[in-house]
């Protein structure tokens, strides 16, 4: 994956349940019972590999914004503070690097 944004087309899908392995250039929403999305999971856009786990629950601050063209916004920006250190934002499914 390029750092700077998830490739053209990236896919948004909505299982049940995470797979074992996250796969790249996928944003992961992951439902509950009424059909809310409570948890976003994806790779780090980096190409460092690791899995970023984005919960939307109170206390948590990330909102989540699904646009009519099924595009994704999600702010506030993630500071990756282990690992590779990546900070960035997502907007409308593109990586904006900070």
């Amino acid at each position: 994956m390029r750092r700077g944004e998830f490739t053209k087309g990236c896919r948004v899908v909505r299982p049940r349940y995470l797979p074992e392995k996250l796969a790249d250039d996928t944003l992961y929403l992951v439902e509950n019972d009424a059909g809310e999305v409570y948890l976003v999971s994806f790779r780090c856009p980096c190409g460092c590999g690791d899995e970023l786990p984005i919960p939307l629950r109170t206390p948590d601050p990330w909102q989540l914004e699904q646009h009519a063209d099924g595009t994704l916004t999600l702010r506030p920006s993630i500071s990756y503070r282990i690992g590779c250190r990546s900070h960035f934002s997502i907007s409308a499914n593109r990586v904006e690097w900070h």
